[in-house]
């Protein structure tokens, strides 16, 4: 059985690292980037660990040409 398509949203960390993420999940992960990028390190820590938890699972591991997309052209 084949999986649905589904809408993703391609994007890139602070650091620049680049991910394809689900396009429901894209105000989270910009809203956590931008606190994130807001905070002293120290303060950050524990968002970043959230952020990791969350999202390494999208990260593309340094090319976007690593990553397999489809759209309706």
């Amino acid at each position: 059985m084949e999986k649905e398509l589904k809408r993703v949203y391609v994007t890139q960390d602070g650091s620049g690292h680049d991910y394809v993420i689900p396009y429901e999940l894209k105000e989270e992960f910009q809203t956590i980037q931008t606190a994130i990028s807001t905070m002293f390190e120290s303060d950050a820590y524990c968002l970043q660990e959230e952020f990791e938890e969350k999202f390494s699972q999208y990260a593309t591991g340094g090319d976007i040409n690593l990553i397999e997309l489809y759209a309706r052209i």
